[in-house]
C-alpha cells in the first residue's frame, strides 16, 4: 500500500522537535514525581500527557525523515520504483 503525502504544512518546520522535547520533559517529570512522592495516582495523567506529546512529535516528523532522507529534485520524496510524478498541466497517456 502506497502512503500518500499530506498537503498539511505546519507554520514551523521544527515544531516536531519541540513536541518530542516536551514529551521527554513530561516523562522525566513523571519519573521525578514517582520517585520523590511515591504516589501513582497523578502519575497516570503525566504518563498520558508524555505519551501524547511523544506520539504527536514522532508522527509529525517531515516526510523526508520518514523516507530515509531520499528526496528527488522536484522536492518530493523519491519513489522506490523510480517513477516520477507527472508535471502539472502535462497530458498523461496510457497505452
Amino acid at each position: 500500500m502506497k502512503r500518500r503525502r499530506s498537503s498539511y504544512r505546519p507554520a514551523c518546520d521544527n515544531l516536531w522537535v519541540i513536541e518530542l522535547l516536551l514529551g521527554v520533559y513530561a516523562l522525566s517529570s513523571l519519573v521525578f514525581y514517582v520517585v520523590t512522592f511515591q504516589r501513582h495516582i497523578f502519575g497516570v495523567f503525566l504518563l498520558l500527557y508524555s505519551i501524547g506529546f511523544l506520539t504527536t512529535g514522532w508522527l509529525s516528523r517531515p516526510d523526508y525523515l520518514r523516507d530515509g532522507g531520499k528526496e528527488d529534485s522536484s522536492g518530493g520524496a523519491a519513489d522506490p520504483n523510480g517513477a516520477r510524478p507527472a508535471e502539472p498541466g502535462s497530458a498523461v497517456t496510457v497505452g
